[in-house]
């Protein structure tokens, strides 16, 4: 089971949550999963990746890269000064292929929860699979 538990040293900005929050609202790309981390190489970015059902209508991208968008301080995010929102979003599929063959934009994730660096936000309990793909 995921833990939920937030790292000792994982500040998560309003603006981080409140993005959530707003998502959690769509209706034609409900939110799966949210899980929020701080990668080691650029300590001062925050990532908050989600799963939504219908994200990039379900397909799977060729080149194996997941979506991911920069946020700056500007970005109507409120985040902390000079920190950068990094948003990886993807769709349930591609996740489940993307930690299969561990593709390279994945494995900041896969080593967050390794490290218990990480804070699930939204995941309810339907997710078992998704879940467990991560827990593997």
């Amino acid at each position: 089971m995921i833990s939920t538990t937030l790292a000792h040293d994982l500040d998560i900005p309003s603006g981080v949550s409140r993005l959530v929050k707003h998502h959690l609202r769509l209706k034609d790309e409900p939110l799966l999963m949210a899980i929020v981390f701080k990668p080691r190489r650029a300590k001062s970015d925050i990532v908050l990746f989600e799963v939504i059902e219908n994200f990039g209508a379900g397909a799977v991208d060729a080149d194996h890269e997941l979506f991911e968008v920069n946020l700056g301080t500007n970005s109507g995010v409120e985040l902390d000064p000079g920190q950068r929102l990094r948003l990886v979003l993807t769709n349930p599929y591609e996740f489940r292929q993307a930690v299969r063959d561990r593709w390279s934009g994945i494995q900041d994730l896969t080593k967050a929860i390794d490290r218990g660096d990480f804070k699930v936000l939204h995941c309810p309990r339907n997710q078992a699979k998704l879940r467990a793909l991560i827990n593997a």
